[in-house]
């Protein structure tokens, strides 16, 4: 039996803290990278997509969330990202989201879910550089 690192038992820890119910704040912070641009391009939603199967693996490989779960939570939820987006209060709905995965072990494999979806179109536009370097500020990221 392999003893566990008291780095290891604090990762299990917080993963626990985050269960699958928390997974809607991880398709919100991802999706708002997507509506940034203002358009849903089809190539970016597939990115967004292949990102969160991706995050799925290495967060909880067990958590049911399939290609069509994805794509149907980003149209119910189309409208609500780009008003969002819009608000002049978007800045507190980036930090309320990305305040609840405060206890996510993997903030890097998010970080790097959320560049994928930016750079999908080639078109890193200001506000997708602001929503992850916020991001990065918040969560106290270091490069």
């Amino acid at each position: 039996m392999l003893l566990e690192t008291p780095m290891i038992k604090e990762k299990r820890r917080r993963l626990n803290d985050f269960g699958p119910s928390q997974w809607k704040h991880v398709f919100r912070l991802l999706g708002l990278v997507l509506a940034a641009n203002k358009r849903f391009i089809p190539e970016e939603v597939d990115v967004y997509i292949d990102s969160l199967m991706e995050l799925r693996a290495v967060i909880d490989p067990k958590i049911v969330i399939t290609r069509r779960m994805l794509r149907e939570w980003l149209i119910l939820n189309k409208e609500s990202l780009m008003e969002d987006i819009d608000s002049l209060e978007y800045d507190t709905v980036v930090l309320n989201t990305v305040n609840q995965m405060k206890n996510l072990p993997y903030k890097l494999d998010v970080m790097t879910a959320m560049v994928k979806v930016s750079i999908a179109d080639d078109n890193y536009s200001d506000m997708r550089q602001m929503l992850i370097k916020k991001t990065i500020l918040y969560w106290n990221i270091r490069a």
